[in-house]
């Protein structure tokens, strides 16, 4: 670490913790580790990109130039061995703090850190990392916590983050959440950023289609939206998105398969096709139940004019107070909605341009880099 005059520090170095490198498998998390890590290098600090959740270890550069070592199995048998490698790629980067995106790393790296008196910073983008107890997630995947032990790391997580320097969360919402837990602890709200793309299509004519974009998990309810083009036979419905095996993965391919034609299943797909099928789109449709941070499908979206409807989940109520979208709390509204701005094109291309120059507003990738550069300066100074 480089310290200028004023106590300024001039460089950085910082490790990123997340499960994946998003070129090995792309998840919001990953994507928002990257950016953040890619635009605090190009403004000069050293960044280290540490995947825990990778097949076998590896070490290499990415595509920007990041140092990325990829470490197996967070849920590896040997845990004592997988800590142990932890322990030394920190050590290895000797970093002068230590960014832990996944929330179950925090239990072992906490540790790690504070035996080395590193600063860490601590996030929570999700209802269930505001409590010690998962509260506020579906019940079949809290038993599942509970019975594959990991609702004990979430515990050792949570008491962590009270020796964290700072705690972030990426909506106003769960730091809300959070405060009830740590009423004396410094708690941030910094939201996701995007790169700002390249983009006119304010006059563009409507495609007659809705999107939906998701990883296919049990809280993201995809069956809501299949419903929803059965109910709207007119206009063409697209899902994009992974497939997650498992008996609710059977459920969900079971509907599909008897899914009206208007609906149409295209698996995962890069996210540049992703945000080509987006910019084609007239709206995106959001249906996950309210419970995660600021999801990045809302951010390719409002980028690329495209208004957004949510289903329960108010997103700090911002679609609704901005006017580029809306978020309704039943089904029978949510048909209602969709439907009304489907067939009004030149109210939704109105909401569709405020969205746009709201997302370049408030969350272009450069304000997110930003705030945590100033942040991270904060702690180190």
């Amino acid at each position: 670490m480089n310290e200028g005059s004023g106590g300024l520090f001039i460089n950085m170095r910082i490790t990123y913790v997340t499960g994946n490198h998003p070129q090995k498998k792309m998840g919001g998390a990953e994507y928002q580790t990257w950016l953040l890590a890619k635009g605090l290098q190009e403004l000069g600090h050293s960044s280290t990109f540490l995947a825990t959740g990778a097949v076998r270890e590896e070490h290499y550069k990415d595509e920007a130039g990041l140092s990325v070592v990829e470490i197996p199995g967070g849920h590896a048998k040997d845990k004592a061995g997988f800590y142990e490698l932890a322990a030394q790629q920190i050590e290895n980067s000797q970093p002068d703090l230590v960014y832990i995106r996944n929330f179950t790393d925090i239990s072992y790296l906490a540790d790690i850190c504070k035996a080395r008196e590193i600063p860490y910073v601590t996030l929570s983008v999700h209802a269930m990392e505001t409590s010690p107890f998962l509260f506020g997630y579906h019940p079949r995947e809290t038993f599942s916590y509970l019975l594959t032990g990991t609702a004990w790391e979430h515990f050792k997580s949570f008491r962590a983050i009270g020796d964290a320097a700072v705690h972030v969360c990426n909506l106003r919402g769960l730091q809300t959440a959070i405060e009830r837990w740590y009423p004396d602890k410094r708690i941030e709200t910094i939201y996701n950023g995007s790169p700002v793309p390249e983009f006119k299509n304010a006059s563009k004519e409507p495609s007659g289609q809705v999107i939906w974009v998701n990883n296919i998990k049990r809280f993201k309810r995809p069956e809501i939206f299949i419903e929803l083009a059965r109910r709207l036979p007119d206009y063409r419905f697209v899902m994009v998105g992974r497939m997650h095996g498992g008996s609710y993965g059977a459920q969900v391919e079971q509907l599909l398969a008897e899914a009206p034609p208007n609906l149409h299943y295209l698996g995962p797909k890069p996210i540049e096709e992703t945000n080509k099928l987006i910019s084609e789109s007239d709206l995106l449709l959001y249906t996950s139940l309210p419970v995660e941070g600021f999801a990045n499908s809302f951010l390719q979206a409002w980028f690329r004019q495209v208004p957004t409807v949510s289903y329960t989940f108010e997103l700090d109520g911002v679609l609704d107070q901005e006017e580029i979208g809306r978020c309704v709390k039943e089904f029978d509204d949510l048909v209602g909605v969709v439907g009304e701005l489907m067939s009004d094109h030149e109210k939704r291309q109105g909401m569709g341009e405020r969205a746009h120059q709201y997302a370049v507003n408030q969350f272009a990738v450069e304000r997110m880099v930003q705030d945590y550069e100033k942040l991270f300066r904060d702690i180190l100074a």
